[in-house]
């Protein structure tokens, strides 16, 4: 099984031919999720502003393209790469 260094240093090697986005839907429905505990902590914390907690939604600006997970073959290369780690990994 691989440690955290190891899952750390497996993700590191993997090549990126494209990166998955979950896009602006899946982020906000994730988000909601924590709505009411957010709001509880913030009652709690007086420090925390409303916004305090809100994710950077720049960063899901782009359209999801998880549907490419269902897609023959597509992250070929880096699976390659998963299962050649973890096999030299268990040599060590």
């Amino acid at each position: 099984m691989l440690g955290t260094c190891d899952l750390q240093a497996l993700l590191a090697q993997l090549p990126v031919s494209e990166r998955l986005q979950i896009g602006p839907e899946i982020a906000e429905i994730a988000q909601s999720r924590f709505a009411a505990d957010n709001a509880s902590l913030i009652e709690r914390r007086p420090e925390l502003g409303a916004s305090d907690l809100d994710p950077d939604w720049r960063k899901y600006d782009t359209a999801s393209n998880l549907q490419r997970l269902d897609e023959a073959r597509v992250f070929s290369a880096e699976t390659a790469a998963a299962v050649t780690f973890a096999r030299d990994s268990a040599k060590d």
